[in-house]
């Protein structure tokens, strides 16, 4: 970050991302984003998804410990540098280290340790065209995804967050910038689990005002250089309507298009939106094409209603190889593709190997 920091648009300060690793349950933690991001083209990355009403409860230290490994940069880089005279250096890195990786370095000496750095860091080296890897490295900011229907939840676990993560400061200007760049919104989670929980794309297809009014909530409520954002799925079609799929949602036909949920959620003051380009319905053994002409059309109305013509929307859905992601780009206009399952796969995925590097799974 330089001094004009607070002149860039959200999307600039991010560093204009096109490659995008995805909020993953479990997977996404801060060893696989940093593998990603360090090594493998990755532009920025998501948390794995918090459970706001969770992480706020008073007794629940050892759930905000495991949920949450966003640190600041003077932190990261003395972890991957050891820089043993730090205040954060190798000896005092255990605070990387979560409740369940506690069994993984039973037994290990401080030199295994140092070891296993080292040889992190010399592939990190030998990855790059000019070799060079020093402690000013730049660490890449993180989103952190939360789930909640309750505003107020959210905005105090959102500022929990910020806090533990070194992310609350009053001026960036000297060129330090907030590890969390923003706070995302769940409405994109298919999963049954979703519904009883009252989030992901059931609340944003069921309930979609509490979702707006959380977005609301957090626009107004958290400082203005951390952004909102929200990924979401498509709606529901008025075929899903037809087949009696949506059930108590009936009373809402016809459903709304795709195109009315940008408008709205523009109107609660996101920064960025990611668009999957599947509904709900369209998951697990019953999941099929991305549909990139929707995410088109989103990102077509995005910025026709933002009046920004480069209001930042990401592309979820039918990553496979490198290719797909320079035609998802070209056929959607979309500011940057994201991907999950495909990049666990493949770590470089994201990278133009000259060949096709597809991967034989289904397109996530």
């Amino acid at each position: 970050a330089t001094a004009d920091y607070a002149t860039l648009s959200f999307y600039e300060g991010l560093g204009s991302p096109k490659h995008v690793l995805a909020p993953m349950v479990a997977q996404s933690d801060l060893a696989f984003r940093l593998m990603c991001e360090q090594q493998y083209s990755v532009d920025l990355s998501y948390t794995q998804m918090i459970h706001a009403s969770n992480f706020v409860e008073p007794n629940a230290e050892s759930f905000r410990v495991n949920q949450l490994d966003v640190y600041q940069q003077a932190i990261i880089r003395d972890v991957l540098f050891g820089n043993k005279n730090g205040a954060y250096g190798r000896r005092n890195s255990k605070v990387l280290v979560a409740f369940s990786q506690e069994n993984a370095l039973e037994g290990l000496t401080d030199d295994d340790i140092e070891l296993s750095r080292e040889r992190i860091v010399t592939a990190l080296r030998s990855d790059r065209t000019n070799d060079v890897l020093n402690e000013h490295e730049k660490v890449k900011q993180t989103i952190v995804q939360i789930a909640s229907h309750e505003p107020d939840v959210a905005v105090k676990a959102a500022y929990m967050i910020l806090e533990r993560s070194g992310s609350v400061q009053s001026d960036f200007t000297s060129g330090a910038i907030p590890p969390v760049a923003a706070i995302d919104l769940n409405l994109g989670c298919p999963q049954k689990i979703a519904r009883s929980g009252n989030y992901g794309s059931f609340l944003h297809d069921e309930n979609p005002q509490s979702a707006y009014d959380v977005l609301s909530k957090l626009r107004s409520e958290l400082p203005p250089e951390i952004g909102v954002t929200a990924k979401i799925r498509l709606p529901p079609t008025q075929a899903d309507a037809a087949a009696g799929k949506l059930g108590n949602e009936a009373r809402t036909i016809p459903p709304p298009n795709a195109e009315e949920r940008i408008h709205r959620l523009i109107d609660s003051g996101v920064d960025l939106i990611t668009v999957h380009g599947r509904t709900r319905f369209e998951n697990k053994v019953a999941v099929g094409a991305a549909d990139w002409d929707a995410i088109r059309r989103c990102v077509e109305a995005a910025r026709l209603y933002s009046g920004d013509k480069n209001f930042p929307i990401f592309a979820n859905g039918g990553i496979e190889s490198y290719n797909d992601v320079c035609r998802c780009l070209d056929e959607t206009g979309a500011s940057g593709v994201m991907s999950s399952e495909s990049l666990l796969e493949n770590p470089g995925l994201f990278r133009d190997t000259g060949s096709s590097g597809e991967i034989i799974t289904p397109r996530r």
